[in-house]
C-alpha cells in the first residue's frame, strides 16, 4: 500500500497520433509499480483503437482506389474507343494520362500508408512492451500483495465506466481525449487502493492475452492488406504496359486504316470518274443510235416510197410502152396505106399516057417490102418506082412521147 501512494504522483501518458487516418497510441513515462490494474484497460483500448471504423476503413478506401485503378474495363473501354476516330483517341489519350496520374497518386499513397504501417509497428511494438512491463510490475504488485491486508475488493464500478467510453469511442473518433480522461481517473481511481479477487485477476490476465491476440491479428491483417495492396500495384502496373502496348498498336491500326481509308477514297474517286465516264458514252451512243434509227426509219421510209414510186413508173412505162408500140404499129399501118394509095394514084395518072395495059400496070405495081409488125399477106414485091416518096410527119400526142427511165 506504500508503494501504491508513492507512485500516485507518477501517472501514465498516453499520445494519440492520426496518419492516413490511421489512430496509433505511443505510450511514454511508465513509471512505478502496482500498475497491474491497467492492463485490461490498455489492451481494450488497443483493440478498439485497432479495430475502429477509421482504422477499418483503410482497407476498403485502398481496395477501392485499387479497383477505380483497374485496367480491364478501361483496358477493353479504351481499345474500343481508339477506333472510332481521332477525337475518341485524344479522349483515350487523356484517359490514359489520368489514369497515369492516379497510378502515381496511388502509388505515393501505397507509400504512405507502408510508412503508416511502419509506425504502427512501432507503435504496436511499444505497446507491447509496455504491457510486458505492466506484467512484470503486476506480478511485483501480486507478490507484495500477498503480504498486504485485505482491501475492499471493488472495480466493477469504474470498469464498466471504462468499457462504456471505450464503446463510445468505436462510434466518435473526436471524443478520444475525453476517454482519455476518463482512462486515466480509472487509472488514479485504481491506484487509490482497489485490489483485484483472484477471478478478477484471473480474468484480467485472459483480457490481457485476448488483447495481445487481438493486437497480432490486427497487426497480421494489416500486413495482409499491406500484401493485397502490393499485389494490386503491380496488377496495375502491368495493366498499364498492357494499356501503352495496347494504345501503340491501336494507333498503328488506325494510322494503317487511315491510309487504306485514303487509298480506297482515292479508288472511290477515280472509279467514280471513270463511271461518270462511261454514262457520258452510253449517253451518246444512245443518242447515235436514237438518231441512227431514226435516220434508218427514215431511209427505210423513202426506199418504201421510192419503190413505189418505181414500181408506179415502171407500170407507166410499159403502158407508155404498149401505147407506144400500138401507136408504132398504127403508124406503120398509116405509112402503107398512104403509100399504097399514093402508088394508086400514080398508077392511075400514068396509065392513059404510057397506053399500057392494065396488066403491065398491076405488075408494075411496087411491092411493100417486109415490115416487122405487118402480116405476111400484105408482102408484094415488086419493081420500085423511081418516082419520090414523100413522108409525112405526124405529131403525137405527151401521152404518147417516150420517156426516160428515173435514175435510182
Amino acid at each position: 500500500m506504500n508503494h501504491l501512494q508513492g507512485t500516485r504522483s507518477k501517472c501514465l501518458r498516453f499520445d494519440f497520433t492520426f496518419t492516413e487516418r490511421r489512430p496509433s497510441i505511443v505510450l511514454h513515462g511508465i513509471f512505478g509499480s502496482g500498475c497491474n490494474a491497467m492492463l485490461p484497460v490498455v489492451s481494450s483500448i488497443l483493440i478498439l483503437l485497432l479495430a475502429s471504423p477509421a482504422n477499418s476503413q483503410l482497407a476498403p478506401d485502398a481496395s477501392a482506389t485499387a479497383a477505380a485503378n483497374g485496367g480491364s474495363p478501361v483496358a477493353v473501354s479504351e481499345r474500343t474507343d481508339i477506333a472510332k476516330g481521332d477525337d475518341e483517341q485524344a479522349a483515350l489519350r487523356r484517359e490514359l494520362a489520368a489514369a497515369r496520374a492516379e497510378l502515381a497518386r496511388q502509388a505515393q499513397a501505397l507509400k504512405a500508408q507502408q510508412r503508416t504501417d511502419e509506425a504502427l509497428t512501432l507503435n504496436l511494438e511499444t505497446a507491447q512492451r509496455a504491457i510486458e512491463n505492466f506484467r512484470a510490475e503486476a506480478s511485483l504488485w501480486d507478490s507484495k500483495k500477498a503480504a498486504m491486508p485485505e482491501a475492499p475488493p471493488s472495480v466493477d464500478g469504474s470498469q464498466v465506466a471504462a468499457t462504456q467510453a471505450l464503446d463510445e469511442e468505436r462510434h466518435k473518433v473526436g471524443l478520444l481525449e475525453q476517454e482519455l480522461a476518463t482512462a486515466r481517473q480509472t487509472i488514479d481511481a485504481l491506484k487509490a487502493g482497489e485490489n483485484l479477487s483472484a477471478a478478477e485477476q484471473a480474468k484480467a490476465v485472459k483480457d490481457r492475452q485476448e488483447a495481445d491476440d487481438a493486437a497480432k491479428q490486427a497487426l497480421d491483417e494489416e500486413r495482409h492488406k499491406v500484401g493485397l495492396l502490393e499485389q494490386e500495384l503491380a496488377t496495375a502496373r502491368h495493366t498499364i504496359d498492357a494499356l501503352k502496348t495496347g494504345a501503340n498498336l491501336a494507333a498503328a491500326e488506325q494510322a494503317k486504316a487511315v491510309k487504306d481509308r485514303q487509298q480506297a477514297d482515292d479508288a472511290a474517286k477515280q472509279a467514280r470518274k471513270a463511271l461518270e465516264l462511261e454514262h457520258q458514252r452510253a449517253d451518246s451512243a444512245m443518242r447515235a443510235l436514237d438518231i441512227a434509227r431514226k435516220q434508218s426509219d427514215a431511209l427505210k421510209q423513202s426506199s418504201m416510197d421510192l419503190s413505189a414510186a418505181l414500181d408506179q413508173e415502171r407500170e407507166r412505162a410499159n403502158g407508155l410502152a404498149r401505147s407506144l408500140s400500138a401507136a408504132r404499129d398504127e403508124i406503120d399501118s398509116a405509112k402503107i396505106d398512104s403509100i399504097r394509095e399514093k402508088r394508086r394514084t400514080a398508077a392511075v395518072v400514068r396509065a392513059p399516057k404510057a397506053g399500057v395495059s392494065k396488066s403491065a400496070l398491076a405488075s408494075s405495081l411496087p411491092v411493100a417490102a417486109h415490115q416487122p409488125g405487118l402480116p405476111k399477106k400484105w408482102k408484094v414485091k415488086g419493081r420500085r418506082s423511081a418516082q419520090a416518096v414523100l413522108l409525112a410527119t405526124m405529131a403525137l400526142p405527151p401521152a404518147l412521147l417516150p420517156t426516160r427511165p428515173l435514175s435510182q
